[in-house]
Parts: C-alpha cells; sequence; structure tokens
C-alpha cells in the first residue's frame, strides 16, 4: 500500500475543515436515542 503525504498547504486546508466538534453522535445517549426512535422515515 501506499503511503500518502500531504503538504503544509494541504495539511493546513484539512485542518480549516475541523468544526472543532465530533460529526457522529453516541447511541447510547438518551437524548439522541430518543430523537432517533421517534424520527419517521417515511408515511
Amino acid at each position: 500500500m501506499e503511503s500518502v503525504t500531504l503538504t503544509e498547504d494541504e495539511l493546513a486546508t484539512v485542518a480549516a475543515l475541523d468544526l472543532g466538534a465530533s460529526q457522529f453522535f453516541d447511541h447510547r445517549d438518551p437524548d439522541m436515542t430518543l430523537r432517533l426512535s421517534s424520527s419517521r422515515i417515511h408515511d
């Protein structure tokens, strides 16, 4: 497998995309579990 090397500019671009918080959620979080279980996907 080839390794990938990023330039300093590319690393800065990736760092600028960081929102400072996870975009994933904890499936054990009661509030998120309730919200997911009460969501309707279709009629």
